[in-house]
């Protein structure tokens, strides 16, 4: 690739600095170290691969369409960590995932136009490395009009025009995600307790429906004294516009975590899979999916103990094992109550949003 040893440091300085990745359990001693993972393909023959949220993507997007970056001091951050992960990614080899990403526009927007995103994604990924390291380390504002002219043609030859964007599995998993929010919305609606509207978030989640690590982590997050700002956005307006676009938003995070934590256990053991997010708490979460199979229980209560008090840790810590041994003895009544919940979802969805947008 040709890419000066300087200017590979100043891209690992520049991802590392933002704590950009979550990488699912490995050996790997360095996250934001590229020759472990160019020395793990070459040697182990690892394969890696990465999964990218929305907000990067679409930056990669726009800057792979000609645009340059914007003058706005926040927006010209984003893009440039934007640009330092692609040039991380394409310099490390990884295999870029898009679809949640792109499956997130289509929710929003038409066929059609996801599909444009789709190509103009693999027009980007197709853009030589050096363009986004230049971007990246300041430069130039904007990928060469030839560089992308190029790019399409090597797209062309590809044949990637029979790929398509299929948004109905997805979707139904979103839809799960979404009912998960909508509770905590309501549960968050109706107390300020946020002890006893965790424990209560926990033991729906055991009553009713799929006793999953991300959303249950979300809650402990979301209630907690220490939250994130703006984890569930306009939690607290009265716009019901605005409750509805950040409960929508709050269930994408979900999806993008379910989604890379789903690909990590599903692959086989020499595939590795990257986490891309310039969203702290979804990151968060993300770090805490695996801490109860790869770690101590110990390391669990640790964990829960960064967001609450040490004796409302234990409780909540007591709670979770005590549903947990509950469902571990009662799995097939609650298989037959997963699978009435998912084929009746959008009443479930509709049932949780009366309450939420009526309080």
């Amino acid at each position: 690739m040709n890419i000066d040893v300087s200017d590979i440091s100043s891209i690992e300085e520049i991802v590392r600095d933002n704590d950009t990745f979550v990488l699912s359990p490995s050996s790997v001693d360095d996250i934001y170290g590229l020759m472990g993972y160019i020395s793990a393909v070459q040697y182990s023959k690892i394969e890696l691969r990465a999964l990218l949220d929305n907000n990067i993507l679409t930056r990669v997007i726009s800057l792979a369409l000609g645009n340059p970056i914007p003058e706005e001091k926040n927006q010209s951050t984003a893009y440039i960590l934007s640009s330092a992960v692609m040039a991380f990614l394409v310099i490390g080899r990884f295999e870029i995932e898009q679809r949640i990403s792109i499956q997130e526009q289509l929710f929003t927007s038409t066929q059609t136009q996801a599909e444009s995103a789709l190509h103009q994604f693999h027009v980007a990924n197709n853009i030589h490395v050096r363009e986004w390291v230049d971007i990246a380390l300041g430069r130039k504002e904007q990928i060469s009009s030839i560089e992308i002219d190029n790019s399409r043609d090597r797209v062309a030859s590809a044949n990637y025009e029979n790929e398509k964007v299929d948004i109905s599995i997805l979707i139904s998993n979103w839809k799960i995600n979404y009912c998960f929010v909508l509770k905590a919305a309501e549960i968050w609606k109706s107390s300020s307790n946020g002890l006893d509207n965790v424990c209560n978030f926990i033991h729906w989640v055991k009553e009713e429906w799929l006793f999953s690590p991300a959303p249950l982590i979300f809650a402990m997050v979301f209630f907690s004294p220490n939250r994130y700002s703006k984890m569930i956005k306009g939690i607290d307006s009265p716009s019901i516009q605005k409750l509805s676009h950040g409960l929508q938003n709050a269930a994408w995070d979900l999806t993008y975590i379910r989604g890379w934590s789903n690909f990590y256990r599903s692959s086989s053991l020499d595939r590795l899979w990257l986490l891309c997010s310039n969203d702290v708490a979804l990151r968060s979460i993300a770090k805490m999916i695996f801490a109860g199979s790869e770690q101590s229980e110990n390391a669990v209560l640790e964990q829960l103990q960064e967001y609450w008090p040490g004796s409302d840790a234990q409780r909540i810590f007591d709670v979770y094992n005590q549903e947990s041994a509950d469902i571990a003895n009662d799995k097939d009544k609650r298989q037959q109550k997963i699978n009435d919940r998912t084929e009746m979802v959008d009443n479930f969805i509709a049932d949780l949003e009366a309450k939420v947008f009526a309080t």
